[in-house]
C-alpha cells in the first residue's frame, strides 16, 4: 500500500533585506521539498487578492515548524520582532510548534526572548561573517538541523493523524449504551467511528451503510440476542466478512454466536461499566491498529453488494427494518408509512429517528399536496374555472410549481404567477477587510405591468392576499427549489475588521446546496456533473454533503434556475456573524466540535446538518468550514496571465481542507470563476420586495 505522507508545514519569518539569504536556504531545503511531505512557506507565496496579514497569521498558527531568520534587520523590524516572534513563541511554549532561530548575520541575539533556544547553524555562529569558510557549508548544516526536526514532526503526525476507521454494527435494544461508547471512542480515543445515527434519509440509505462498511478498517459488531436474530445486522456482518475486514466482536449480552464468528477472538463487555468497556475496547483496538501498521493496510477486497434484506416474520424490531418498510409504504399507503416512521422516531429518537422525522414531514407534505391538487382537478372537470383559479393560487403559494401534471401553470395561472427572472442591479462598491472587493448586489423585481395585471384577478382578491402575506413575513420558508431559507433582518453589522454596513432584509439558504439538491438541477437542465462526481456518477454516500467541483458560473446557473442569486460577501458575512461582530458564527472562541476544518482531521466534507451546534445567531448552518462558498464579489486586481480577462471571485467560510483562521467570519479567499475546486460549493440568497412571495410559492 502507498506510504502515508503527512505534510509538515514550515513557515519562515524574515526581514526583506535578507531575501537573498532566504533564497539560498530554500535551495538547500530542496531535497525536503521534493520528498513530497514538506511545504515551506513565506509571504511571497501569498496570492494576489488574498488578505496579507490574515494569511500570515493563518500560516503562523498552522505551521509545525517556524523558522526565524535572525539578523540586525530582523531584530529591528517591529512586525517581525513584535508580532511574528510573539506568535511563534506562544505556540512553541504550548508545544504546538517548533521554533528554530537561524542566525543569518552577526547580531547580539542571546538577550532576545528566543535567546536560549536551540539555534542553527549548530555551532551558534552566523552564516555570514563568521568562521564558516563557505556559506554553502553553513546552509548545509542548517538544512541537516531542519531535517532532524522534520523527522520528529513526521513521527508525531504519523501517530496522531492516522485515525483508524471503525464501523459499529448494533441492534436497537441497547442503543443507549452503544451511543455512549461511540462518543468516548470518538472524543477520547480519537477514532473515526460511523454508526447509523449519521445515516442520511431517502432511498439510498442501504447503499450509505454499505459504503461505510467498504471504507472502514475495523468492523465492530455489538453482539446481543437481538443482533444475531436481525436480518439487517446479519447482512452487515456477512458483507464485512466477505470484504475480509478486521472484526472486533464485543459481546454486550450473552447470545449464541454466529458460526462465522466462532473462530474470531471476542471481547466480553457484558458485566463491565462504561469506563471499563472503553478501556477494554481501546486495548483491543490498539492491538489491531499495531498489527495493521506492521503488515500494512490491505487493499480493498471486491465483493458483490447484498440487496436490502427482506424481513421474515411479523413486526421488525430493528430501526433499519422499520425505516425500510416505511419507505416502501410511503409510495402508496401514507397511513401505514406514518405509523412506521413514528415507531422509528419513538424507538430511536436521537439516531435514525431524526431522519425518520424529516421523511415523515416530506411524506405528509407530498400527500397533502396531492390531495389539494386533486381537488383542483375536480373543479376543472366540473367546469368551475373561477373557483379552480382561486384554488390554484392557494396551491402555488403553499406548494410551488414542482408538481403540476395537468400544466395548470399555463391554463389556470395569471401572468403574475408565472416564473420571472432575477435582474441584477449594480450597487456602490465597498471595501472589504484587506482584499479589495467590489459588490454586485442584486435585487428581485417583478415587472410592474405584471403587478398591475395581478390586481385585476377575479373578485379583486389579489391585493388582500398580498397584504396578508406581507403583514406576516415568515422567519423561514421553503423556496421553489425545495430548500429552506432563513430571514436575515435589516440591521447594521461589522463587515471585515472595521467597516460598518447596513443591508436590507434578505433570505439565505439555511445550508449549502447539497449533491442531492444539485442532482435535480442537473437532470432538469441537462448540465455536466460536477468534477467531484467520480465517473460522472452521483455520489450516493455523500448525498447530503455540499456539492463541490462546480465553478462560479455553474453556481450562478443553479441560482438562476432556482429563482435566486448568489450572495454578496457582505450578505454572506452578515448571515454568519450577526449584528454583534462575532469572530465565529457561534461566538469568539474556536471549537472544533462546531465545524469541519483542517483541525477536525476528517480530510473530507460532512453532511450539511451535522454541526448544528455551530449555527450562526440566525440559525444558518455550515458557515464555518466544510466547504468554501462562492459569492458575487470581484477581487481586484483583475488577474494575470491567460485569465486576465475576468476577475476572481471571493470565497467565504473556509473548508475541511483549510485551517481554523479561514473559518473566521471576516476571512476570505478567492478563485478564478472557471475553477472547479474540490472544497468549494455555494448557497443562494433571495432579496425581498413587495411582490417576492408569489414567485416562490409560499404563504
Amino acid at each position: 500500500m502507498e506510504e502515508i505522507k503527512p505534510m509538515v508545514r514550515i513557515a519562515v519569518s524574515y526581514a526583506k533585506k535578507d531575501l537573498g539569504l532566504l533564497d539560498e536556504l530554500k535551495k538547500h531545503l530542496s531535497p525536503l521539498k521534493w520528498s513530497g511531505y514538506v511545504d515551506t512557506w513565506d509571504d511571497r507565496d501569498i496570492l494576489a487578492g488574498m488578505e496579507w496579514s490574515t494569511e500570515v497569521d493563518t500560516r503562523l498558527k498552522t505551521a509545525h515548524i517556524i523558522l526565524l531568520l535572525v539578523s540586525p534587520d530582523f531584530i529591528a523590524s517591529d512586525y517581525c520582532y513584535s508580532i511574528e516572534v510573539t506568535q511563534a513563541l506562544a505556540r512553541h511554549e504550548k508545544g504546538d510548534a517548533y521554533v528554530l532561530p537561524i542566525i543569518l548575520r552577526p547580531i547580539e541575539w542571546k538577550e532576545t526572548p528566543f535567546g536560549k533556544m536551540r539555534s542553527l547553524p549548530s555551532d551558534g555562529n552566523p552564516i555570514v561573517g563568521s568562521s564558516w569558510q563557505y556559506t554553502d557549508e553553513a546552509f548545509a548544516d542548517v538544512a541537516r538541523g531542519i531535517q532532524k526536526v522534520v523527522e520528529e514532526v513526521r513521527a508525531k503526525l504519523l501517530r496522531s493523524e492516522r485515525m483508524m476507521k471503525l464501523f459499529v454494527s448494533y441492534s436497537q435494544d441497547n442503543k443507549g449504551s452503544v451511543y455512549e461508547l461511540v462518543e468516548k471512542l470518538k472524543n477520547k480515543a480519537e477514532y473515526y467511528v460511523w454508526i447509523d445515527r449519521e445515516l442520511s434519509g431517502g432511498q439510498l440509505w442501504w447503499d450509505n451503510v454499505l459504503d461505510h462498511i467498504d471504507e472502514c478498517e475495523c468492523f465492530v459488531p455489538i453482539l446481543t440476542p437481538h443482533y444475531t436474530a436481525s436480518d439487517y445486522c446479519t447482512a452487515e456482518l456477512n458483507y464485512a466478512l466477505e470484504l475480509k475486514k478486521t472484526i472486533l466482536p464485543l459481546v454486550l449480552k450473552p447470545c449464541e454466536l454466529p458460526e462465522s464468528l466462532q473462530a474470531i477472538p471476542r471481547t466480553d463487555i457484558s458485566a463491565l461499566s462504561l469506563d471499563d468497556t472503553f478501556l477494554r475496547t481501546t486495548r483491543a483496538l490498539a492491538k489491531i491498529e499495531t498489527d495493521l501498521l506492521k503488515r500494512g493496510y490491505a487493499a480493498q477486497v471486491k465483493a458483490s453488494r447484498p440487496p436490502v434484506p427482506v424481513v421474515k416474520g411479523a413486526a421488525p424490531e430493528n430501526a433499519y427494518e422499520l425505516f425500510a418498510d416505511a419507505e416502501k409504504a410511503a409510495e402508496n399507503d401514507v397511513a401505514k408509512a406514518e405509523i412506521l416512521f413514528q415507531k422509528v422516531i419513538e424507538g430511536d429518537p436521537q439516531g435514525l429517528g431524526v431522519v425518520a422525522a424529516e421523511r415523515l414531514v416530506q411524506v405528509r407534505r407530498r400527500h397533502d399536496r396531492a390531495t389539494v391538487y386533486t381537488s383542483i382537478v375536480r373543479l376543472v372537470e366540473a367546469g368551475l374555472i373561477g373557483e379552480a383559479q382561486v384554488a390554484w393560487r392557494g396551491y402555488v403559494q403553499g406548494y410551488g410549481l414542482d408538481y403540476d401534471p395537468h400544466n395548470y401553470a399555463t391554463t389556470l395561472s395569471h401572468t403574475a404567477f408565472r416564473s420571472t427572472t432575477i435582474t441584477p442591479l449594480p450597487a456602490a462598491p465597498y471595501t472589504g477587510s484587506g482584499a479589495n472587493h467590489v459588490s454586485s448586489q442584486t435585487q428581485v423585481e417583478l415587472n410592474r405591468q405584471e403587478a398591475e395585471d395581478f390586481t385585476q384577478l377575479p373578485n379583486n382578491q389579489a391585493s388582500h392576499e398580498v397584504e396578508s402575506v406581507l403583514q406576516d413575513r415568515p422567519v423561514t420558508f421553503v423556496a421553489s427549489d425545495g430548500k429552506s431559507m432563513q430571514l436575515i433582518p435589516a440591521s447594521k453589522f461589522l463587515f471585515g475588521d472595521r467597516q460598518v454596513l447596513e443591508l436590507p432584509d434578505f433570505y439565505i439558504d439555511i445550508w449549502p446546496v447539497t449533491n442531492k439538491e444539485y442532482l435535480r438541477f442537473l437532470l432538469e437542465q441537462n448540465v455536466t456533473p460536477p468534477t467531484t462526481w467520480r465517473g460522472k456518477k452521483f455520489p450516493q454516500n455523500k448525498a447530503d454533503h455540499p456539492v463541490t467541483g462546480v465553478s462560479w458560473y455553474e453556481a450562478m446557473a443553479y441560482a438562476k434556475w432556482a429563482g435566486k442569486r448568489l450572495p454578496t460577501a457582505a450578505e454572506w458575512e452578515k448571515a454568519a456573524r450577526g449584528s454583534d461582530g462575532r469572530r465565529y458564527p457561534w461566538g469568539e472562541v474556536f471549537d472544533v466540535q462546531h465545524c469541519n476544518t483542517l483541525e477536525s482531521k476528517r480530510k473530507t466534507s460532512t453532511p450539511v446538518t451535522q454541526h448544528q451546534s455551530g449555527a450562526s445567531t440566525y440559525g444558518v448552518l455550515d458557515m464555518a468550514g466544510n466547504v468554501w462558498e462562492w459569492t458575487t464579489d470581484e477581487v481586484i486586481p483583475r488577474g494575470m496571465g491567460l485569465q486576465n480577462q475576468e476577475a476572481k471571485r471571493a470565497l467565504k467560510g473556509g473548508s475541511w481542507n483549510s485551517p481554523k483562521g479561514s473559518a473566521e467570519c471576516a476571512a476570505s479567499s478567492s478563485a478564478w470563476p472557471r475553477q472547479q475546486l474540490t472544497d468549494a460549493g455555494f448557497r443562494c440568497v433571495l432579496s425581498i420586495n413587495k411582490w417576492w412571495p408569489f414567485r416562490h410559492g409560499m404563504t
